[in-house]
């Protein structure tokens, strides 16, 4: 069974090799160059797989509320601002430091879930792994080659 575990390890697996395309595609692009190549390949993409495979109806969007326009812009906003900050990253140092220091994203996740969703997501071995993080980024920022 391909369950979340699997799918969220095949995920992670493809990220890897997309930070070190990044870094390749850097050498002669800048950060928004790849941000506009990127996002025009998924837009096209995605258009035609929904076409292709019967789902384009996918395409037609329903946003009565606000607050879901809202969050769609402010999520897009959002994604850009990251995107855009990790190629950066990636520019001035290289594609394994920034993916290893933006693996401390579940720190923020737990965070802005407390936050935004009133989302209590803690327990003993999560604090755990926490400090793990915190004292893997402490160690990265102290002995990397690349500040």
């Amino acid at each position: 069974m391909f369950g979340w575990f699997w799918m969220a390890l095949s995920a992670s697996a493809l990220w890897g090799l997309t930070y070190v395309a990044s870094q390749y595609m850097l050498r002669t692009l800048n950060p928004f160059q790849v941000l506009w190549l990127s996002s025009l390949v998924i837009f096209i993409g995605l258009g035609i797989f929904l076409l292709v495979s019967g789902h384009s109806k996918s395409l037609i969007l329903r946003l009565e509320q606000p607050k879901v326009i809202l969050t769609v812009i402010a999520y897009s906003t959002l994604y850009f601002a990251a995107s855009f900050l990790i190629l950066k990253s990636i520019t001035l140092g290289n594609a394994s430091y920034a993916a290893l220091v933006e693996s401390s994203y579940p720190l923020f996740t737990l965070f802005f879930a407390y936050i935004l969703l009133n989302e209590t997501q803690f327990n003993w071995g999560i604090l755990l792994g926490c400090g793990f993080l915190i004292t893997g980024l402490i160690i990265i920022q102290l002995y990397s080659a690349k500040g």
